[in-house]
């Protein structure tokens, strides 16, 4: 059976995954979705964070922070 890049490098993640990518809890990712601060896109009722965007996002802040 061959695995889909997809099953490899999913295109989104689901808030708790997000939040272990970023090694914080799920509240303070799904907190963070709500007020804008983590990029997300809402599929029916669910919050997605896109992974390139969650990525872009990671470098912007280390921009910010690091100059």
């Amino acid at each position: 059976m061959t695995k889909k890049l997809t099953d490899i490098n999913p295109l989104l993640l689901s808030i708790p995954q997000a939040a272990q990518q970023l090694g914080i809890s799920e509240s303070c990712a799904r907190q963070m979705a709500y007020n804008g601060e983590i990029p997300v896109i809402r599929v029916r009722r669910r919050l997605l964070v896109p992974v390139r965007q969650l990525e872009k996002w990671i470098d912007d802040q280390y921009q910010q922070q690091n100059g």
